[in-house]
């Protein structure tokens, strides 16, 4: 949704408000740490154990542990929030397989984490 820049009080009225109705069916940040990271075939990729933020406030990456102990950072543009309420997680639209054989996607954990 196109939102206007908060730089006055009523702009940021307006923006609290339009999240508002947006956020109906919203997850937290925190609900969603230590949850699976799923593919498309359903099986696990690994556990969410962090997002990446630039500034600007742009969510880039989630940093997902993998079954290994490795870990791989998701850009945020692949992964999809599913699920109801109490069972939010995460998915990518590919199977767990083939995002293992990703090796930028460890390379991309490892220069987001240093």
């Amino acid at each position: 949704a196109d939102l206007p820049d908060p730089t006055s009080p009523d702009a940021l009225r307006e923006v609290a408000s339009k999240l508002g109705e947006e956020a109906k069916d919203r997850a937290l940040i925190a609900d969603l740490l230590d949850k699976p990271l799923k593919g498309s075939d359903g099986d696990t990729i690994g556990k969410v154990r962090d997002f990446v933020v630039v500034p600007g406030g742009r969510l880039i990456a989630v940093l997902v542990e993998t079954p290994d102990e490795g870990r791989i950072a998701v850009p945020f543009t692949a992964v999809k929030l599913v699920g109801a309420a109490q069972s939010r997680g995460l998915e990518v639209p590919m199977t767990a397989s083939a995002i293992s054989g990703i090796a930028e996607l460890q390379s991309l954990a490892d220069s987001l984490t240093r």
